[in-house]
């Protein structure tokens, strides 16, 4: 326990919340990619790592930051990338 708080809860509350805002998060963004197959799957996780490691895996507003800046690049290395001869 730290000042009374016990960190197998706070750890409990944690992971459940982290996996509750992921299912939901799957439930939303299936319909926008005609469904979630493992491709799909692999794609979203390698970019939301991106951000995390963007942020150092500690600071939420560079993760968002990084997310963000990240999502607006895709869409412009992709078009550099097709344009390609």
């Amino acid at each position: 326990m730290c000042r009374g708080i016990g960190v197998d809860r706070v750890n409990l509350v944690a992971w459940g919340l982290g996996g509750a805002v992921s299912g939901l998060a799957g439930m939303l963004v299936a319909p926008l990619l005609g469904g979630l197959d493992t491709v799909h799957l692999v794609v979203l996780t390698v970019q939301a790592l991106a951000a995390a490691l963007v942020g150092r895996l500690s600071s939420l507003p560079w993760t968002v930051a990084g997310g963000l800046v990240l999502g607006m690049l895709q869409p412009v290395v992709k078009r550099l990338l097709i344009d390609v001869p």
